[in-house]
């Protein structure tokens, strides 16, 4: 018995791209904040405050304007951008890890907030077309369950990066993740067309369970009939 029914392609290359973008991105600002009074600021709390609020300001006043841009774009221009936006933000993590003022880390922090400003108004609407009719509650909730296990994985794997090799290392292991996530958007394919391919494989995995419940009725049926004689 499947635990879960099928998923087409298009969210399924989503959920993997998503759950490599939350492992680079889920714990991120705690590292960044041990980076900040460790190496940057030596001990100032309130520069913790100040460079994670200025980030989440920056996309707050960025995003809306970016998704009306990006609403009028083709499906393949809408993937590039997202590969772009992640793939930038991997690398701004990664010089991240060398900062040395507080300057870098807010140039840093502005390079990051226009790419997921830029990224999220394509990314949301693209899983929720791609998602099969009939089985949203389902794939959103796996689509939830996955982005949350890999930054389990990862935070746990980050500390223990962090505490042998480095904060350093730790911001390239982060970045990786996001440069994994922008190049699996790639391989989402047009999402009408996907969509109902899901549609039949769904079609198709019913009819299969219908089949085998006509074969066992069928079965004790025969053996009911066997008994009775």
């Amino acid at each position: 018995m499947r635990l879960l029914p099928p998923f087409n392609r298009n969210v399924l290359i989503y959920m993997f791209s998503d759950s490599f973008y939350y492992g680079g991105v889920a714990v991120v600002d705690a590292f960044l904040a041990v980076l900040l009074t460790a190496k940057v600021t030596e001990g100032r709390l309130d520069a913790i405050g100040f460079v994670l609020g200025y980030a989440l300001i920056i996309r707050a006043i960025a995003e809306i304007p970016f998704a009306y841009v990006v609403e009028k774009l083709d499906y393949i221009t809408k993937k590039r951008i997202v590969f772009l936006a992640m793939f930038t933000y991997g690398l701004t993590l990664i010089a991240m890890g060398f900062s040395t003022s507080l300057a870098h880390i807010f140039i840093g922090q502005t390079i990051i907030a226009l790419m997921t400003a830029l990224a999220y108004p394509i990314k949301w609407p693209t899983f929720a077309a791609a998602i099969d009719k009939g089985q949203e509650a389902i794939e959103w909730s796996t689509e939830d369950v996955l982005s949350n296990a890999l930054p389990a994985l990862s935070s746990v794997l980050a500390g223990f990066i962090a505490e042998f090799y480095g904060i350093t290392i730790t911001f390239a292991f982060f970045g990786t993740l996001l440069m994994i996530s922008g190049i699996a958007f790639l391989f989402i394919g047009p999402i009408k067309k996907r969509t109902e391919m899901g549609t039949r494989s769904k079609r198709i995995y019913k009819n299969k369970r219908k089949t085998r419940t006509q074969i066992k009725r069928g079965f004790i049926l025969d053996l009911l009939d066997k008994v009775w004689i």
